[in-house]
């Protein structure tokens, strides 16, 4: 065991296949220093990644309210099968010394809790990445689990299926490295209306651009701006569009591109594709399908023109080698 003075005792248990050891001793040597701030690092899905501190008081913040979401406890065990590279893993390790949890950590794999030699009684919550969603549906440990985050990429609607079925509640969360990872949750297979509810301390509004603006007077920051479009459905909840970045305007109609490749998920495979769009002397924008150049598909242009509204066909398919990063994310350039 390892005692952090103002949190009580950190509670971790070993797996056979455990996170580099490095890993988790470069991080506690970090939080038990006398520096105020954690170094973390954005995911450069939207840009190059850049260095940012955290305030290790707000990463505490942040973990209390999902402490409290979720009821943890010192009876409970949370399991992280994620790297303590990025946000998500660091704050499950904040959250076991929040809460005074268990906590077992997990070399990351696709196929996460696939030792069935793993002893546990119930697993309060475990963090993934869409990526590990088939994995972890595979595990022997299933059925003890209480609850799922996901985060770090969007989920795919086959992803999301496959979670309709799980023996426990799923979660796609919102949130950024910025803001101490997620600060709000959204149910899987909860109806259509897909939308994130915020943890309570947190408000939500929207600025000119119809971007998220998020608040919380218990954070250092207390407000900050997103370039993610919502529809606002009051000041604790919403429904995500698009990133602003992403958004296109095309004949004067702005298209949400993120909205539109759920629409054709059944066509194609998760992760393999995006939309995006060519400049186009009389739509200004004309929206563009891009596909992995091994994908094996049928899709053409007039086969999304008969079964998508006009403005929201591809009037082009592209096929070229597409790039990831490190969390899975497609990065959306040619």
């Amino acid at each position: 065991m390892i005692m952090v003075e103002g949190l009580g005792t950190f509670r971790l248990l070993t797996l056979p296949l455990l996170t580099s050891d490095m890993e988790l001793s470069d991080f506690m040597n970090e939080w038990e220093s006398h520096s105020p701030y954690i170094v973390a690092h954005t995911s450069g899905s939207t840009g190059t990644p850049k260095e940012i501190h955290l305030l290790k008081k707000d990463m505490e913040e942040s973990a209390r309210m999902t402490v409290g979401f979720f009821g943890l406890d010192e009876m409970s065990h949370i399991h992280l099968p994620l790297s303590l590279d990025y946000i998500a893993g660091k704050m499950m390790v904040v959250r076991s010394l929040v809460s005074g949890c268990r906590i077992s950590l997990e070399k990351p794999t696709s196929v996460p809790l696939a030792d069935s030699a793993f002893q546990c009684d119930r697993l309060s919550l475990v963090a993934i990445v869409p990526m590990q969603i088939e994995g972890l549906m595979k595990s022997p440990h299933l059925s003890k689990i209480d609850n799922v985050i996901i985060g770090g990429a969007p989920m795919s609607r086959s992803q999301e299926d496959m979670l309709k079925c799980a023996p426990f509640k799923a979660y796609a969360t919102y949130g950024m490295t910025e803001t101490s990872s997620h600060v709000a949750l959204k149910e899987v297979g909860r109806g259509e209306d897909g939308c994130f509810i915020g943890l309570p301390g947190y408000r939500f509004s929207v600025d000119d651009r119809g971007c998220l603006v998020i608040e919380n007077p218990r954070m250092s920051w207390q407000k900050l701006v997103t370039n993610d479009v919502v529809d606002l459905r009051g000041d604790t909840s919403f429904r995500w569009l698009s990133r602003y970045d992403n958004v296109i305007n095309s004949g004067g109609i702005k298209l949400y591109p993120e909205q539109i490749e759920k629409r054709i998920a059944h066509m194609l495979p998760d992760g393999k594709y995006f939309i995006t769009s060519q400049p186009d002397d009389s739509l200004g924008d004309r929206l563009i399908l891009v596909i992995d150049e091994d994908v094996e598909t049928d899709v053409t242009v007039e086969r999304f023109a008969a079964s998508l509204p006009k403005y929201q066909a591809p009037k082009a398919i592209i096929r070229t080698r597409l790039q990831y990063t490190s969390s899975g994310k497609v990065k959306r350039s040619l």
